[in-house]
C-alpha cells in the first residue's frame, strides 16, 4: 500500500468534513509513510473519482450507488444508520465487491444524555415548573401533585443493546436504576447487572417498566415490531415510550397516536419518525401525550467522524481487513 498513491474521496454534506479529515491523517504517526489524496467530491461525480475509499452520508451512497468507483476497496458511512444503503442494494439485489463501515463514533455518550435528558425533564416536572415560573406561581416539590421518582426508583427497559445500547445500560445502572435489554441472543460478556431478554420475550420485558428506551436498528426484523398486540400484551400503559432508534418500529407514525389514545402507553417522546422532516400535518405535532425532537439525539459532527474514519484508515494502512465496524450485507447491518 505505501508504494502508491491511495484516493481518498469525501462525499457529504458535513461542513469541512475532507478539511478535517486531511488535518487528522496529517496527525497521525502511523500515516506519515502512506501517501493520500483527499478529495471533496460532488456526489454526481462519484464514478469519475477513481477512489480506493469512499467517505460518504448513506443517503448520498444509496442514491448514487451504481456510480461507486469499480477501484473502491472500502467505503466508510458517516452515520450509525446504514439501512438507506441497505434497503437500496435489496431492491437492486446486488452485493458489493467493497467492505462497508458505518459511523460508531461518541453515540453512546450522546445518546445515554439524551435519554438521561428526557426522563429527568419528566420525572423532575421541568415542563411544568416553566409553565409555573410564566405564571408566576410557587407549588412547592414537596406537594403530592410535585412529588418525583429519582433514578433508583425506575425500571428501564431497552429495545437494542448493541455499542450504543450498552453505554445507555451501564450508565442507568451505575445511577442505580434497574435495567432490563433486550437483544437478539443473549450475549456471554453482557452488560454485569442489566437483566437480558430474546427478542421473543420482549413483552415480558416491557412488562411494568416505566420506560421503554428503542435503540433497534432499522432491519427487516425490527420494521413494524412495535403494534398494538404487543403493547397490549406487555401491560405497560404506565409506560414513557423513548424512541431514539429508528421510526419505522412503527407501520405508521401515527400509530403513536393510537396507541396512547387507547391507554397502551402513557407518553411517548419521539426522536424519529418514518417520514422525516415530520409533516405539518401530522396529528404528533398537537397530540398531549407526545414530545418530539427533530432527530437529534446523536448527531454526527466533522470532528468526531473525521477522527474515527482516520482511525479506521490507521487499521487499513496496516490490514484492510480490520476496518470496523463492518456491516454484514445478508443481516443488512
Amino acid at each position: 500500500m505505501a508504494s502508491r498513491v491511495t484516493k481518498i474521496s469525501v462525499v457529504s454534506k458535513l461542513n469541512q468534513l475532507a478539511d478535517v479529515v486531511c488535518s487528522c491523517i496529517a496527525a497521525s504517526e502511523q500515516l506519515q509513510t502512506t501517501a493520500f489524496i483527499v478529495q471533496e467530491v460532488a456526489k454526481d461525480h462519484l464514478k469519475d473519482s477513481k477512489a480506493d475509499i469512499l467517505l460518504i452520508d448513506p443517503d448520498m451512497l444509496a442514491e448514487f450507488l451504481p456510480q461507486v468507483p469499480k477501484e473502491c476497496k472500502w467505503v466508510q458511512s458517516t452515520w450509525a444508520g446504514v439501512e438507506l444503503v441497505m434497503n437500496r442494494l435489496n431492491q437492486d439485489q446486488r452485493v458489493p465487491s467493497w467492505t462497508f463501515t458505518r459511523y460508531a463514533g461518541p453515540f453512546g455518550p450522546l445518546m445515554t444524555q439524551y435519554v438521561l435528558t428526557q426522563v429527568l425533564a419528566r420525572e423532575r416536572f421541568v415542563v411544568r415548573y416553566h409553565e409555573d415560573q410564566a405564571a408566576k406561581r410557587w407549588r412547592p416539590g414537596g406537594l403530592p401533585a410535585h412529588r418525583y421518582r429519582s433514578l433508583a426508583d425506575l425500571t428501564l427497559c431497552i429495545l437494542g443493546v448493541g455499542e450504543i445500547g450498552r453505554v445507555v445500560a451501564s450508565t442507568l445502572l451505575g445511577l442505580g436504576s434497574s435495567v432490563r435489554g433486550v437483544v437478539r441472543s443473549i450475549p456471554h460478556d453482557g452488560v454485569k447487572g442489566l437483566c437480558y431478554f430474546t427478542t421473543d420475550d420482549m413483552a415480558e420485558a416491557m412488562h411494568h417498566s416505566d420506560y421503554i428506551i428503542n435503540l433497534m436498528p432499522s432491519t427487516p426484523l425490527t420494521r413494524g415490531i412495535i403494534n398494538r398486540d404487543l403493547l397490549t400484551r406487555a401491560h405497560c400503559a404506565e409506560a414513557t415510550f423513548i424512541n431514539a432508534g429508528r421510526g419505522d418500529i412503527v407501520e405508521n407514525d401515527s400509530d403513536w397516536c393510537d396507541f396512547l389514545d387507547q391507554g397502551l402507553l402513557k407518553h411517548a417522546i419521539l426522536d424519529v419518525f418514518r417520514t422525516e422532516p415530520l409533516p405539518e400535518a401530522s396529528p404528533l405535532w398537537t397530540h398531549p401525550s407526545v414530545t418530539i425532537t427533530p432527530h437529534v439525539a446523536a448527531t454526527s459532527f466533522p470532528e468526531d467522524v473525521a477522527g474515527a474514519f482516520v482511525r479506521n484508515l490507521e487499521r487499513y494502512a496496516t490490514d484492510p481487513s480490520t476496518v470496523t465496524p463492518q456491516v454484514s450485507f445478508p443481516d443488512m447491518y
